[in-house]
């Protein structure tokens, strides 16, 4: 129970089964018990769609994050403004989304499309959505639907992400990822159940983990 790090990464486990409410109570309890911790806290509320709150919760070393939420907001002045601080030789993989979003607020669709591609691949299924969507944002099911479909197989099945996420509309009315969407419920039930069994409800002090 005063084990910071366990609830840091009870947060990213609650986010990617869709179990929002517990993903923002293990971030909260570990920030009580360690302040100066690194949590991910932020994407949750960043599939919540509360920018603003993305904005005010941590601040980041690389904030791709708040810069994202910016552009969500139609904050586009500001960042590009923060996209610019940011030094590109040591933001890691982070790097490539910040050129994705670089290009995208001066209006170079091309690289920002193949700069989420070049994402597309990597071993975090959160990440691989965060690509996903980059992608999906310009149109391209034929190629967006694979990879969430991977996405949801291979752990991240944020289904308040998948349902509220405006870089998403696009696909939305296709059955292919209508299923996509079935499947992801069907195992966001499956975790809520496990939560419940393991009295997550009672460690986090929360009354419905969604």
């Amino acid at each position: 129970p005063a084990d910071p790090e366990l609830y840091a990464g009870l947060a990213y486990a609650c986010r990617y089964c869709g179990l929002m409410s517990a993903a923002i109570a293990a971030a909260e309890q570990a920030r009580r018990l360690d302040p100066r911790i690194r949590t991910s806290g932020a994407n949750t509320l960043f599939m919540l769609g509360d920018y603003e709150r993305v904005l005010d919760f941590q601040p980041e070393t690389v904030p791709y994050l708040p810069s994202l939420a910016l552009l969500m907001l139609g904050r586009i002045d500001e960042a590009r403004a923060m996209l610019q601080t940011i030094d590109l030789a040591s933001a890691g993989r982070l790097g490539t989304f910040v050129r994705a979003l670089l290009a995208f607020v001066e209006g170079d669709d091309e690289q920002t499309l193949q700069h989420f591609r070049n994402m597309s691949d990597i071993p975090d299924p959160e990440g691989r959505y965060y690509a996903a969507r980059g992608v999906a944002y310009f149109g391209h099911a034929e190629e967006v639907l694979p990879l969430l479909a991977g996405v949801v197989e291979q752990g991240f099945f944020c289904v308040t992400a998948f349902n509220r996420d405006p870089w998403l509309d696009s696909l939305r009315g296709s059955a292919e990822f209508s299923a996509i969407l079935r499947h992801a419920e069907s195992r966001h039930r499956q975790a809520v159940i496990s939560f419940l069994n393991a009295e997550g409800d009672r460690v986090l002090g929360v009354g419905h983990p969604v």
